[in-house]
């Protein structure tokens, strides 16, 4: 199992103390989702795994413009859309949205080779990403996280070196994590706030993953590399144990 794999892994909670972070069944049958994707055979995977997932209502448009017009028609509540230009390009859609539908929750859909045209979607207010192929459950993070989660920061998705402000934004959150967890084993007002910290970390992943510059590998070795590197510097937890650790080893040889 890859560094990836473990951290999205049902397993890294398997003691049950933290909540899952999630849409109340009434709050899904509230839900109007509208997808728009031109592969039909896409769309209606996408409409079952939504109806699946307990979601009230989903309606298919084939384009981006037929797409707005029944927003104007019918009360929509989250928009799960392709990149692909259709009748109308990624950005003019979300900047529709945004401005002409207020409380409207984009998401957008795309695989590998659309990812230069999801980053500048952050900023005109997208919510949240689902790459391709989709699953269930990487559909079901996406619509949770759009609705209960802040957008990954603009930070990470413009920097320089994006693996490395992944590495550096899921070490953060694991880092929080983590402490969260451990005073929610003695206080039970940390419970609901380790639920959000699990959602994002899990999230950040599963995003980070899709939105990477090169490979999975190459998140992995970013990963790997930021992680040594707070360890040498103290500057986390870890970083700070290790420094404790190599304190108490000199004093006992000084000692000795």
């Amino acid at each position: 199992m890859s560094i990836l794999e473990r951290f999205s892994s049902t397993e890294f909670f398997s003691d049950g103390l933290a909540p899952k972070l999630d849409l109340s069944a009434a709050e899904r049958a509230l839900k109007a989702v509208l997808v728009v994707e031109p592969d039909s055979a896409v769309a209606v995977s996408l409409r079952a795994s939504i109806r699946n997932l307990g979601f009230g209502s989903c309606y298919v448009a084939n384009d981006h413009v037929a797409a707005l017009k029944y927003c104007r028609e019918h009360p929509v509540t989250d928009v799960l859309f392709s990149v692909a230009e259709t009748t109308l390009a990624a950005d003019a859609f979300v900047s529709h949205l945004i401005g002409d539908f207020h409380g409207v929750v984009p998401i957008a859909l795309s695989n590998r080779s659309e990812v230069p045209l999801v980053l500048p979607l952050f900023r005109l207010g997208l919510r949240a990403y689902v790459g391709k192929p989709f699953t269930e459950e990487t559909l079901e993070h996406a619509l949770i996280a759009a609705n209960l989660l802040d957008p990954i920061p603009q930070t990470v998705l413009t920097a320089e070196n994006r693996n490395t402000a992944f590495a550096a934004m899921i070490l953060g959150d694991l880092d929080r994590f983590l402490l969260c967890y451990r005073q929610a084993k003695e206080f039970e007002t940390a419970r609901a706030e380790l639920a959000r910290r699990r959602a994002k970390l899990l999230y950040g992943v599963e995003v980070a993953h899709a939105l990477c510059e090169g490979s999975a590998d190459d998140l992995t070795q970013a990963l790997v590399d930021s992680a040594i590197e707070l360890a040498e510097k103290g500057t986390s937890r870890l970083g700070r144990l290790r420094r404790q650790l190599l304190e108490t080893r000199q004093g006992r040889r000084e000692a000795e």
